[in-house]
């Protein structure tokens, strides 16, 4: 496994309850180096962690969401009760530590540089010391911005929009709430509206993360400073929820989200493509935890059977999995975001804040679905 993050660990849990140890190596050396934002889990995540063997209980768990444009606010209860808030970190500890439960070999601080390919096939991957890993399979699931995968040659088709995404961390004398804010009025100078949506997830806590997504369809993306626009979002929260703007304990650097199975291909005779890595995250609400466990969950049936199979044909199975598993959002996303990248999707979407009727449907679009 390329990479210990919810794609790569839950491919490696997949395994190891198929009596298969396999060897996962992440090039941080702690989970204490990763961002300390609170990430959401909707219920496709939570039940994905269980299989995991991660216990969910003690999560921080959401009943409400709020929905606001500037004076304006709809707050709606989620429809499963199964929603919950876990720090990027704690994931991370929590899935490495499973998987080192279970009997796999999980190597901190070790970055694979390049594939190690033997007679036109990749056995392996050729670490940062200059060593070689060799395997039978490999799973790729090293990020969105995946080195490796590019290196087999996956690419991102253009014709499918992307995500832009930011977030950072503060604390927050709030941060017990049971509610998380979708914000629905981002600017990008004053009174100068662009689209996407903005949130704040409390972490249980002391803190709060606030963090923003703009679609790559809105007009002159590239001019967008997404550094101006969460600012803009976290002054615009920082009385409700009572955090200093100016002083971040966490931030992440501004980052493309490749969504909507986008990157092609995600399997070659001997390797598959996960998690952020093979654009798993939704497209419509840009979470991307469920679907990086997911997507591992599917590599690591894949791989699992070509094991047991003694060939790597089974391994072509796994474009099958991913496409039951993402296929109907996935055509959804690629119709809508080119909508709400546009003025009147984004002004159709501000609504949710003045109508129960629209607050529900987007609810049931993006997060409780």
């Amino acid at each position: 496994m390329i990479g210990a993050g919810p794609a790569g660990c839950s491919a490696a849990l997949t395994l190891s309850r198929r009596g298969i140890q396999p060897t996962v190596i992440e090039r941080i050396s702690s989970s204490d180096e990763l961002p300390m934002r609170a990430l959401l889990l909707d219920e496709v995540a939570l039940q994905c962690l269980a299989e995991c063997g991660i216990d969910t209980a003690m999560l921080h768990h959401m009943t409400r969401v709020r929905f606001s444009h500037r004076h304006h606010h709809r707050v709606r209860e989620l429809h499963k009760t199964s929603a919950g808030v876990l720090s990027e970190r704690a994931l991370s500890a929590r899935l490495r530590e499973a998987c080192e439960a279970s009997g796999s070999d999980v190597r901190m601080g070790v970055a694979a540089t390049a594939p190690y390919v033997e007679r036109g096939f990749v056995r392996g991957a050729i670490l940062d010391d200059g060593s070689v890993l060799r395997s039978e399979f490999v799973v790729i699931a090293d990020g969105a911005n995946s080195t490796f995968g590019r290196s087999l040659g996956t690419y991102r088709r253009r014709d499918i929009p992307y995500l832009l995404a930011i977030a950072a961390t503060f604390e927050s004398s709030h941060a017990s709430r049971s509610e998380f804010d979708v914000l629905l009025d981002l600017e990008r100078s004053e009174r100068e509206p662009v689209a996407g949506y903005g949130w704040v997830v409390p972490d249980g806590g002391q803190s709060v993360t606030v963090g923003i997504v703009i679609p790559s369809t809105v007009r002159d993306v590239e001019a967008v400073n997404l550094a101006d626009v969460l600012g803009r979002a976290v002054r615009s929260i920082a009385p409700r929820w009572e955090i200093d703007p100016d002083r971040p304990i966490s931030a992440s650097r501004s980052r493309r989200l490749p969504v909507g199975g986008s990157v092609l291909p995600i399997a070659g005779p001997t390797f598959v493509v996960a998690g952020d890595a093979a654009a798993s995250a939704d497209p419509l609400s840009g979470i991307g935890v469920g679907g990086a466990l997911v997507s591992g969950t599917c590599a690591g049936t894949a791989v699992a059977d070509a094991i047991d199979a003694g060939a790597s044909a089974p391994l072509q199975n796994y474009t099958t999995l991913i496409r039951e598993a993402f296929g109907q959002r996935q055509r959804i996303g690629r119709v809508a975001l080119p909508i709400l990248g546009h003025q009147v999707g984004q002004r159709a979407l501000t609504f949710a804040a003045r109508s129960h009727i629209v607050a529900e449907a987007l609810l049931r679009a993006t997060f409780d679905r």
